[in-house]
């Protein structure tokens, strides 16, 4: 703004520099001459108000500035600017995540179309890059996450929700996620999907239950307490789950007949902990006679 042209809205005159008309600040920031304030509050029948905005005000909180004829800027333009721009950043943020979700439905797609329209290709080459098109296709935050596992109908992961263990899963080829199952008072220790049906999965915990699940309809099916802190799981057969517990306890059970059958303390110092495998394969170290006594297990 340029010196001597900023004018007071009451009384269409130029504000000074000093003396009665001397420029004055209202809480909502616009500018008056002092004079013409105190006769606009006098005046008044209602309550204080900005003469240009009408907004309340304190006449005890009006600010006479002191200035060389040079203006500052109006605060309340200053204040409609930010708003537009806190809107703009908003819109923008909105727009980027937009179009996060339209670049993975379209690698979804891609990948897709050329799974259909191509022939296999061997993914190991000799001098080449061995992953063609690297992108992110999935990515979801959860809450205290210990295990997962896939197979070609799911990918399924454990997580917390509403002091709740439980899992979650995805659906492997759309992505489209599943309901959250509530299965454990603990964090789960172990998850196996079955290799005789996709959709089956069992889980273990310190909780000391061993469940299992239907992925088709988001639910638990079967719990059979144990009595004991559990550590790791695998499917024998369809309906047979083995479980591997504290102080080196194996046990399995059946789902259906909910019976539970314990063998003996294998090692006093380790616990068991067995893959998805068809047959177990242990993680942690045990004796020769485990792996024997094992052995025999595996044909039940």
């Amino acid at each position: 703004m340029t010196q001597n042209t900023e004018i007071c809205p009451i009384c269409l005159d130029s504000l000074a520099q000093d003396g009665d008309h001397q420029i004055c600040s209202l809480s909502c920031g616009h500018l008056c001459g002092l004079s013409c304030l105190q006769k606009w509050f006098s005046d008044s029948n209602g309550p204080p108000s900005c003469p240009k905005c009408r907004k309340s005000v304190d006449p005890s909180c009006i600010i006479s500035l002191k200035w060389n004829g040079t203006l500052p800027k109006d605060n309340a333009s200053i204040q409609e600017l930010k708003c537009m721009l806190d809107k703009n950043i908003s819109k923008c943020q909105k727009l980027e995540q937009e179009i996060g979700r339209i670049e993975r439905e379209i690698n979804i797609s891609s990948a897709k179309i050329k799974k259909n329209t191509q022939p296999a290709q061997s993914i190991v080459t000799i001098n080449k890059v061995s992953l063609k098109y690297p992108s992110l296709i999935l990515e979801k935050k959860v809450n205290s996450a210990f295990k997962l596992a896939a197979n070609e109908k799911k990918v399924v992961f454990s997580e917390q929700k509403d002091n709740f263990f439980g899992i979650s899963s995805f659906d492997g080829d759309s992505f489209c996620e599943g309901s959250f199952i509530k299965l454990h008072s603990l964090q789960i220790k172990d998850i196996s999907l079955s290799q005789y049906d996709p959709m089956m999965i069992s889980t273990v915990s310190f909780d000391t239950y061993i469940k299992a699940s239907s992925l088709r309809t988001d639910q638990c099916l079967t719990e059979i307490e144990t009595k004991i802190p559990l550590w790791s799981c695998s499917w024998i057969r369809s309906n047979v789950i083995g479980a591997g517990g504290t102080n080196g306890i194996f046990m399995h059970t059946h789902i259906h007949q909910r019976m539970l059958k314990k063998y003996h303390h294998f090692s006093s110092s380790s616990s068991l902990d067995f893959s998805t495998n068809h047959q177990f394969i242990r993680k942690s170290l045990v004796s020769w006679t485990f792996l024997m006594v094992f052995k025999q297990f595996s044909f039940l």
